[in-house]
């Protein structure tokens, strides 16, 4: 997930010149998403362009060879294979470990319930916040999740909603169970012995750690990515395990835990690479059972090694409208599009299909409102009726038929999984869930569309059972990372000293860094092998690589260790900042004054007919000598977090400034009001520290305009006419407004984000 300034860059938009306040990270996306790049434009139209060539060349860009796109490097012998020496546990020793089974087990136990009540049950908390009403309802037939307030700005007649959330139930606060979560949760995970010889494409996955890399409320669960990367961080990144918290699959009672692994040498090879969607390895899937989750019956599964090929019987009736019917479509769109000729150009790399994929299929007008599948003779068969669900607007095509549960066999659903990237066809799939995001697919239906069933020549469909094995051999551990915080006995707000500008306290400390990965981080840093201290540049020239490092490397263990409150100071807590002697907001260091501008007079005379006509216009001028000595004080300035690294006792140490952002804020208050030192001694600098994941959505409340009516009425002598009431209140109001009896607060903020972190200082 990308930062909302990092959103604002992409766009070539400049977010450090913007005039930005105490603007949330959710605000600066959506800031993002609303501004019109032309960069952005111009690269659309590029592609566009360009589409005809691609299209034209599609089938050999799919047998592309990475090498020939590769830089060169070391490892060039390996055609861009993942290898063991590359990893950051090769060769090296592991200690206790503890079995993921068990240790998830407890975590989904305690937190399991918690996981799923915060989680995202309505669309409108998608970005951050929370729903304010106590109810969450949920569709039995799709799984669309709304909440009672959003009932009344959606269209829910076609759907069987149920309440899931009652006003008796408590949600847990999302941002603090988050740090919950953090809390229990490991920060790293390692394969155990058997990964390499059951699964091909997980070769010399086993010498690599996984780090904890980001924690994101999702539909239902929370998610936890763990990735690993070669060359301790400074490579590419060659592998994920994602596990899930809460609800496993739509519509599923059983709450528990799922792991999934994902092998990405496939996809980085540079013979003959993968393209498209890249499937997971393998999984392990934790139910709750009674009271508790199961961990006997639980075994890891792996894909099975080739898809099982079979052809069904799939047959309609009940002929209701289909979804181009409902939207609107009628007889000129099919003539239309039928009429048209399109140019074999763009059609000779068309995939075979027996269905057109240039005009409608002839019973265009009807879907099956029942389709009975037949032909299956598997043991868990999907043989059966599938009866078509009225749900409309929450699924693909509103296009979902479901197989109801018995005592033998457990509900199916019928859908089109969409291709999200839109470069090959949507796929119609029989799942156990009725959403494509859970990836709960057993078996793809080959070149189908719902009209297929209605007529008897494409009865029978080919399709494709995805299975999984199971895999008891194979174990993920919990390792306990090398790397250890060291707690601060002296609380930081106590180290402040406000009588020196360049106050840095120590925020925190990370031992046990070995050599590899000191070399790593510092690889693009500034060091003359002198110093024992290398500062690690994070927001000039390197800032992102070396933040990308830093993320990779320390954020995993800080963020827990934030996350356990062990920091010298609380999060989300205001410290007041003593004065300095010559008070915040006067600091040329911190705030270097802008060069004073003049105005010039430019005459011009301009002629029309026999009048002649002079005017005066002033410009704005800055001296450039000033203005390039103003722009060096500006990219001079401290900021507000250090990184840096101890070679010799191999520490990274985080230092951190609140009089820089005091002394920002603070500035915007005093400079170029003409304001006395009475005035800035009065200014009250505050600084807090947070996560920026966890500043979430605003608190808003609604907007008072205050007015005058609780006002005397204030009498005009010598007015022809009098005023009206409301008149003479307001003139009441003004009066003691310059009176000085009306106080008026401003507020300033100033924030600095520590990159490769996630830790805000405002």
């Amino acid at each position: 997930t990308m930062m909302g300034f990092e959103k604002l860059l992409l766009q070539g938009i400049p977010f450090t010149r913007l005039a930005l306040g105490p603007e949330s990270e959710v605000q600066l996306s959506d800031l993002a998403g609303n501004a019109m790049s032309v960069p952005v434009i111009t690269a659309c139209m590029l592609a566009g362009i360009c589409s005809f060539q691609l299209r034209r060349e599609q089938k050999s860009i799919e047998k592309v060879n990475l090498r020939n796109f590769a830089l060169s490097q070391k490892y060039d012998h390996a055609n861009g294979s993942v290898l063991a020496e590359r990893g950051d546990l090769y060769g090296a020793k592991l200690s206790t470990t503890k079995d993921f089974a068990e240790v998830f087990a407890k975590i989904g136990d305690n937190l399991a319930v918690d996981a799923f009540r915060c989680s995202v049950l309505c669309n409108c908390e998608s970005s951050g916040q929370t729903s304010p009403d106590e109810k969450v309802l949920e569709c039995s037939d799709c799984g669309l999740g709304i909440c009672h307030a959003c009932t009344s700005r959606h269209q829910i007649g076609s759907h069987s909603l149920t309440e899931i959330i009652t006003s008796e139930t408590k949600r847990p606060n999302p941002h603090e169970f988050e740090m919950k979560l953090r809390c229990a949760a490991p920060s790293v995970l390692v394969l155990g012995k058997a990964w390499e010889d059951t699964i091909p494409e997980a070769t010399g996955l086993e010498s690599y750690s996984f780090q904890l890399q980001r924690v994101d409320r999702m539909r239902g669960h929370w998610l936890l990515t763990y990735g690993a990367w070669e060359d301790h961080g400074s490579g590419r990144q060659v592998a994920e395990i994602r596990v899930a918290l809460g609800q496993i699959g739509a519509l599923q009672k059983e709450l528990g835990v799922a792991a999934y692994v994902k092998c990405f040498s496939p996809a980085i090879r540079h013979d003959n690479p993968k393209r498209g969607v890249l499937g997971d390895s393998a999984r392990l899937i934790l139910r709750t059972k009674g009271q508790s989750i199961d961990v006997e019956s639980a075994t890891w599964e792996v894909k099975g090694a080739k898809p099982t090929k079979s052809s069904l019987d799939i047959v309609g009736s009940d002929p209701t409208d289909s979804t181009r019917i409902q939207v609107g479509l009628n007889d000129d769109a099919a003539k239309a599009l039928k009429s048209h000729s399109a140019q074999k150009k763009f059609t000779k790399n068309f995939p075979k299909s027996r269905n057109s994929l240039l005009h409608y299929h002839k019973k265009w007008k009807t879907w099956p409102g029942t389709i009975v599948v037949s032909g299956d003779e598997n043991e868990a068969s999907v043989n059966g009726t599938y009866k078509k669900m009225s749900c409309e607007h929450s699924i693909v095509l509103s296009a979902l038929w479901r197989r109801d549960e018995t005592d033998d066999s457990p509900a199916l659903y019928l859908y089109l999984r969409p291709d999200v990237m839109r470069t090959d066809l949507d796929v119609a799939v029989i799942s156990t869930t009725p959403s494509y995001r859970d990836n709960m697919e057993i078996c793809e239906l080959k070149d189908w569309i719902p009209e297929n069933t209605l007529v008897e020549g494409t009865h029978s469909t080919n399709v494709r059972f995805l299975s999984w094995e199971p895999a008891p051999s194979l174990k993920l551990a919990v390792h306990e990372p090398t790397m250890a915080i060291e707690k601060r006995s002296k609380p930081f707000h106590d180290q402040v000293d406000t009588s020196k500008s360049d106050s840095s306290p120590i925020l925190c400390e990370m031992s046990g860094l070995s050599n590899e990965v000191m070399a790593s981080i510092l690889q693009n840093c500034t060091d003359d092998g002198n110093s024992d201290v290398v500062t690690i540049d994070l927001y000039r020239k390197m800032g992102s690589q070396n933040a990308k490092k830093l993320s990779i490397v320390a954020a995993p263990s800080l963020l827990k260790y934030a996350a356990e409150g062990l920091l010298p100071l609380d999060l989300l807590r205001w410290y007041k900042l003593a004065q300095p002697e010559k008070g915040f907001g006067l600091c040329e260091t911190n705030y270097p004054s802008r060069p004073v501008e003049k105005w010039t007079a430019v005459k011009s005379i301009a002629k029309r007919g026999k009048t002649t006509t002079e005017s005066v216009k002033y410009e704005r001028e800055f001296d450039a000598k000033e203005s390039s000595d103003f722009y060096q004080k500006l990219m001079n300035r401290p900021s507000a977090f250090e990184a840096s690294i101890n070679k010799a006792s191999g520490r990274l140490i985080i230092r951190m400034n609140p009089l820089v952002a005091g002394h920002q804020a603070a500035a915007h208050l005093v400079r170029g009001r003409g304001l006395g030192e009475d005035f800035v001694r009065s200014i009250d600098v505050s600084y807090s520290l947070s996560e920026l994941s966890r500043m979430g959505e605003p608190k808003t409340k609604e907007f008072h305009v205050p007015n005058s009516d609780a006002f005397e009425e204030t009498p005009v002598d010598g007015m022809e006419l009098p005023l009206y009431s409301r008149q003479a209140k307001a003139l009441t109001r003004m009066r003691d407004i310059e009176a000085g009896k009306v106080d008026f607060n401003e507020e300033e903020r100033s924030e600095h984000t520590l990159n490769g972190i996630g830790w805000g200082l405002f």
